[in-house]
């Protein structure tokens, strides 16, 4: 009898481990947009730096824009926040700083950025691009977009970041290839 309990009690562990274990895949674009947000799935870092937020966050396939294609390759896209007191970092700065890095994020902040294949060689952007949001947003923006092929291989990568005028240092974000292969593939409906 006590075999028996503890037989049916092991089951019932196991069977409730693998149910709660189990998530289910994104459906939609919101869902999946949550699931990319969502710093323990390893697709998203965030650092803080002198009161600057700082994210950088893959952004896949299913919710690049629709501009996509006309970049040559294959487009592996991130998006870079800026903010401070969870507001537009450049509406907080004086005119002549915001005048500075308007400049730099959107002509010259690829300059800056590097894709670092486990440990290879570092690798530029194909394009960045800042997205003018006008103070209508909680960060200011830059979408960053390599080379997918740059990836291919590799198990890990970081990109890093070189001060580019505000003051807090270089940065540097590690992600991992089997967190942006588990996404790619999935099927998102509107």
């Amino acid at each position: 009898m006590l075999q028996n309990r503890r037989s049916v009690l092991l089951v019932h562990l196991i069977l409730g481990c693998f149910f709660f274990s189990c998530s289910r895949s994104p459906q939609n674009k919101a869902e999946l947009l949550a699931y990319v947000n969502d710093p323990a799935n390893g697709l998203t870092k965030n650092t803080q730096m002198d009161g600057v937020k700082i994210s950088l966050a893959y952004r896949p396939k299913q919710l690049a824009p629709s501009w996509r294609t006309t970049v040559s390759g294959r487009p592996c896209c991130f998006l870079l926040g800026l903010s401070k007191n969870n507001k537009e970092l450049l509406r907080q700065l004086s005119y002549n700083e915001y005048s500075d890095l308007v400049q730099i994020l959107s002509f010259r902040i690829s300059d800056f950025i590097a894709l670092v294949p486990d440990g290879k060689k570092p690798v530029s952007p194909m394009t960045c691009y800042f997205l003018q949001t006008y103070g209508t947003t909680t960060a200011n923006q830059v979408l960053i977009v390599f080379d997918e092929r740059d990836l291919e291989r590799c198990r890990r990568f970081k990109i890093l970041i070189k001060e580019f005028g505000l003051n807090i240092g270089s940065l540097c974000f590690e992600f991992e290839q089997k967190d942006i292969t588990a996404i790619s593939t999935l099927k998102i409906t509107s």
